[in-house]
């Protein structure tokens, strides 16, 4: 637990709370077939030639908002709930920036005609990030607690991941080798109750958002991966020349491939983990952790 706390208090800098939004222009078509907001508005282009107009409505109205790009011909006009676009005749893109949002570069999707009208209709969602994630971990099996962290760089929601973690017990010298009945070389073997684990993995996967309901404070990713570990587990026994000595038990301790997969909820900059890891399918251990997504 004070491994973990470390953790925490080394990376509590690290938390950002910047959050984006980004303009979608969810429709744009033509107006019905004469419709005289072009010709009524009065504006010509250069050429001396009636404009093409578009009537954008947006959920939210802000007088900073701004059209540019080389067909704008006057200065766009707010009136309650849009704003009126006076563009040239085959302007093929405009740009458009509302403030907090990433400004977007919009192609239209057809030519557009002198003295007709369209109507183009904009939403402000929220905008899934490039993100860093660091969670410290804490895994647990029978009488066996390790500690581990969770790195991964999402783009846009999806990313790898690499997860690593041990119980702090390296080396563990184990000279002799028993089954689960404690027997020795077909000897019952003498054990004092007291055991020693240690236990080691490395794993990496794939990081990939769950399209439900996300926003800027609420966001659910999977995970799964595999990779490669270990956990020896031993008994306490008296060893051959008085020595107190470990004992490997045999069917309790495994190494070979590990598989796991799991869930990650983001509230704000802060992580949840939770999940579950197996070696060969032989034992399982459950994953939780707390950490940051920034």
């Amino acid at each position: 637990m004070k491994r973990i706390l470390l953790i925490w208090s080394l990376m509590l800098p690290l938390v950002l709370q910047a959050q984006n939004k980004q303009v979608i222009v969810s429709s744009f078509q033509a107006a019905e077939l004469g419709d005289l907001r072009a010709r009524t508005s009065n504006v010509r282009d250069q050429n001396g030639n009636v404009i093409a107009y578009i009537e954008v409505s947006m959920p939210v109205m802000d007088s900073a908002v701004q059209f540019s790009g080389a067909g704008i011909v006057d200065t766009p006009r707010q009136y309650p709930g849009f704003w009126a676009v006076f563009v040239a005749e085959g302007t093929k893109q405009i740009r458009i920036t509302v403030p907090g949002c990433a400004p977007v570069d919009y192609s239209f999707p057809l030519a557009l005609e002198s003295a007709r009208a369209y109507e183009m209709k904009l939403k402000i969602v929220d905008k899934e990030e490039n993100r860093t994630l660091v969670l410290p971990y804490f895994s647990y099996t029978t009488s066996q607690p390790s500690y581990g962290i969770m790195l991964s760089f999402l783009w846009k929601g999806y990313g790898p991941y690499v997860k690593a973690k041990t119980n702090f017990t390296f080396g563990l010298d184990t000279p002799s080798e028993c089954d689960a009945d404690g027997m020795v070389n077909g000897v019952k073997g003498w054990f004092t109750g007291k055991t020693k684990t240690s236990r080691q993995s490395i794993t990496a996967g794939f990081v990939g958002l769950i399209p439900f309901r996300n926003n800027r404070n609420f966001a659910l990713y999977a995970y799964l991966g595999g990779g490669y570990g270990k956990r020896t587990l031993a008994w306490e026994s008296y060893g051959v020349d008085g020595e107190y000595e470990y004992t490997k038990v045999v069917p309790y301790s495994y190494q070979g491939v590990e598989v796991e997969m799991g869930l990650v909820l983001r509230l704000g900059s802060f992580a949840l983990m939770g999940g579950a890891q197996t070696n060969q399918f032989k034992h399982i251990e459950a994953n939780v952790g707390v950490g940051f997504m920034f």
